[in-house]
């Protein structure tokens, strides 16, 4: 037990250093927790890792991550982190609690299996253009009120392609109450927000007509031209000879100086107008790129969400089998052969190091059973000449453990694939045998009938 003092009271080492990490390791915790309050699940999540890599023995971080875990739907990871808690500290721990009530609600566990399959089905409909029925799979999701983050980000994504603003907008909004601290989600809403501010700085209105005036809006100022009516001379007693003078006087003027410039104003106008056309070409063409890269970008997203939910559903299989074949075991009445083959069937590289660590233990503790009862069984058959139960029961065995006997398991499986009638098999399992075994009697007993089956040693 230690005490406030710096050194440890039975071997006198410093434990300062060693009350710093916890303290981190605390702090980090204390963190994620604040942030799981306010839903920034990203960011607590990404505390509490923390927090563990400073002190793996923290038991409430590791409950509170697998916590975290379960609310963004990744089960799988849930119940790693609760399995190792379990393992850690096996008495009076939270954990056992959250995988019973788990184990309890298989209706909701195989719903979100569900959810899974129906958002990796969307994303096959989208690599091949089928994006309305994408759609159609994503609605129901969202109807359910799934709690994958991705699948509103997705849904989103494959609106705001479809020119369907407001339902994307609405989509980003529901995956970030969700989830505050998803940087993909934040990332898309203000991609939106700065797309409309920039519309909205770009709009100018169209003139409207006031009684005797034309207004325009720009931006928050109105700008009121007066009608060109307001000015009319209204008197009614103008000279004829003023009228003459200046029918003349006009004349000239138009002739010498108003025709010249009004054709330089309209070669002018022409020319801004050739301008005014090649800038919008140019504008549309980089909105055009842009919305290209912005696709790609997308498709990017699509492709790694894919890779990111495959990885998650083999990780969700993995353990699920773990997790009940190591309650079978734990159980005391169990079936050594039914568990190893299930181990064999787990991927065990999907899984977390103490995932593998636990894997390993059950393997260990069952494997030699379960092989030694499926050779005698298998030899048996082959004694009874019922050689395809001996195939199939050998092979089985072979799976688990391939080194049982010192060939002898071997060896009469190759005499099974002979006497069945697979000679290929035969002859690649007798020289298995002679490669693995070399110098001993079975290795002598497989090439003689390697050599009875004319085939020689390459």
């Amino acid at each position: 037990m230690l005490t406030d003092a710096p050194v440890c009271p039975n071997c006198g080492e410093d434990i300062t250093i060693y009350r710093r990490i916890i303290w981190i390791s605390n702090a980090h915790y204390n963190e994620g927790l604040e942030r799981a309050k306010v839903r920034d699940l990203s960011g607590a999540a990404e505390s509490l890792n923390k927090s563990l890599k400073y002190n793996k023995r923290n038991i409430e971080a590791r409950n509170l991550l697998g916590l975290v875990y379960y609310e963004l739907g990744r089960v799988g990871e849930a119940l790693s982190e609760w399995i190792i808690s379990a393992n850690i500290n096996p008495e009076e721990n939270a954990a056992a609690g959250y995988m019973k009530e788990l184990q309890k609600d298989r209706e909701g566990f195989e719903r979100l299996n569900q959810e899974v399959k129906k958002y990796n089905q969307c994303l096959k409909y989208l690599q091949s253009g089928n994006d309305d029925l994408a759609i159609l799979q994503l609605r129901k999701a969202v109807s359910a009120n799934t709690k994958l983050v991705e699948v509103y980000q997705l849904l989103g994504l494959i609106l705001l392609k479809n020119e369907q603003r407001s339902g994307a907008k609405q989509c980003f909004q529901k995956a970030y109450r969700l989830d505050r601290g998803n940087i993909r989600t934040q990332k898309y809403i203000a991609s939106m927000r700065s797309r409309d501010a920039a519309a909205s700085d770009e709009k100018l209105n169209e003139p409207v007509d006031v009684g005797e005036s034309i207004s325009y809006t720009h931006g928050n100022d109105t700008i009121i031209q007066p009608s060109p009516h307001a000015f009319r001379d209204s008197s009614a007693l103008p000279a004829i000879l003023n009228i003459l003078i200046g029918i003349a006087v006009g004349a000239a003027i138009i002739w010498f100086l108003v025709v010249p410039a009004r054709i330089q104003a309209i070669k002018e106008e022409a020319n801004s107008s050739t301008l005014s056309y090649s800038d919008d070409i140019s504008s549309k063409d980089a909105q055009i790129d842009n919305l290209n890269k912005q696709l790609e970008t997308a498709q990017n997203d699509v492709q790694t969400a894919q890779a990111s939910s495959n990885a998650s559903a083999a990780v969700i299989s993995s353990y699920e089998q773990l997790l009940t074949m190591n309650t079978e075991y734990t159980s005391g009445s169990y079936d050594s052969v039914t568990i190893a083959k299930a181990l064999v069937s787990i991927d065990r590289t999907a899984l977390s190091s103490e995932g593998q660590a636990l894997y390993d233990k059950l393997k260990d503790n069952v494997s030699s059973k379960a092989v030694a009862s499926l050779f005698t069984s298998g030899k048996k058959s082959y004694t009874n000449k019922n050689y395809a139960d001996a195939v199939s029961t050998l092979e089985e065995a072979e799976a688990i453990d391939n080194t049982y006997g010192s060939g002898e398991l071997l060896y009469y499986l190759a005499m099974s694939y002979q006497e069945a009638g697979s000679t290929d098999k035969a002859k690649t399992t007798y020289q298995q045998i002679i490669s693995t075994y070399p110098g001993t009697s079975i290795a002598t007993e497989a090439q003689n009938s390697l050599t009875a089956l004319g085939s020689t040693q390459q």
